[in-house]
């Protein structure tokens, strides 16, 4: 969870976006993202904020599933009008 928090934060993808190669598909090579670097901090602080993070995506796709469950509904209501 810490390492998937810090991959989609700001300044992870600086790093990464200046790796990218290619046309329209970019690609990566393996010596390249190990080039990123990432903070490390104790194995507690890393748990705490990687429970944190999965908390929240865990949040988040509760929120996009009522989301579609939303829409769902309103189109149901729409074409019953209909």
């Amino acid at each position: 969870g810490c390492l998937f928090g810090f991959l989609s934060a700001l300044l992870a993808y600086r790093q990464i976006a200046c790796l990218t190669y290619g046309g329209s598909i970019p690609h990566f090579e393996v010596a390249g993202i190990k080039t990123v670097l990432v903070p490390r901090m104790s194995a507690e602080r890393e748990a705490k904020i990687g429970r944190k993070v999965l908390e929240a995506m865990s949040y988040r796709d509760e929120a996009l599933q009522l989301e579609l469950d939303a829409r769902s509904d309103v189109e149901s209501l729409i074409d019953e009008v209909n």
